[in-house]
């Protein structure tokens, strides 16, 4: 069941950033001093989203439900802004690899931001990529993803919503 947090008193993380179209903000919570994200509602000219978070938190219930490995999404509120949270899935010493980069890296035709070259990405895409990188036993989780985004009706899997989990490297 969702939880309700009140956030107004917890630490704005300004100097970490995100992708994607809402507006997330990087919160420390002074209770368990981790990072968690909060996903705000927005707008785009006459078009509002002001409800849209909840589509997070309903997919993380019906996840839960049918026993998926989702990242949990909670309600939030600060200074009397709703909406959605879910506390960071990776620690100070890991960095999310969006799977974009993968693919960019692998098919330097491949650009996501290029409407022409956008219908480049499909399945056969993620398979080839993951092969030249040696990925393939995470074939199953994107599958796994896959079948639960039907499940869901979610259509907003394209290749900055999903990501690898690495520990960063160093160049010498």
């Amino acid at each position: 069941m969702a939880r309700l947090f009140q956030i107004d008193d917890w630490n704005e993380q300004s100097w970490w950033n995100t992708g994607g179209t809402r507006d997330k903000k990087i919160y420390l919570n002074p209770e368990d001093g981790e990072r968690y994200y909060f996903k705000q509602s927005y707008r785009v000219g006459k078009m509002d989203y002001k409800y849209e978070f909840w589509s997070e938190i309903i997919a993380f219930e019906v996840g839960d439900l049918l026993k998926f490995n989702i990242l949990p999404y909670h309600i939030a509120k600060r200074e009397g802004v709703i909406g959605c949270i879910s506390k960071s899935m990776i620690t100070d010493k890991e960095e999310l690899v969006e799977g974009g980069k993968y693919l960019q890296a692998f098919d330097q035709q491949f650009k996501p931001e290029d409407t022409a070259s956008r219908n480049r990405y499909d399945f056969q895409l993620i398979i080839n990529s993951f092969r030249s990188f040696q990925l393939e036993a995470h074939l199953s989780k994107i599958v796994e993803m896959l079948i639960f985004d039907a499940l869901i009706g979610n259509s907003d899997r394209h290749q900055e919503n999903w990501a690898f989990i690495t520990e960063p490297t160093e160049l010498n």
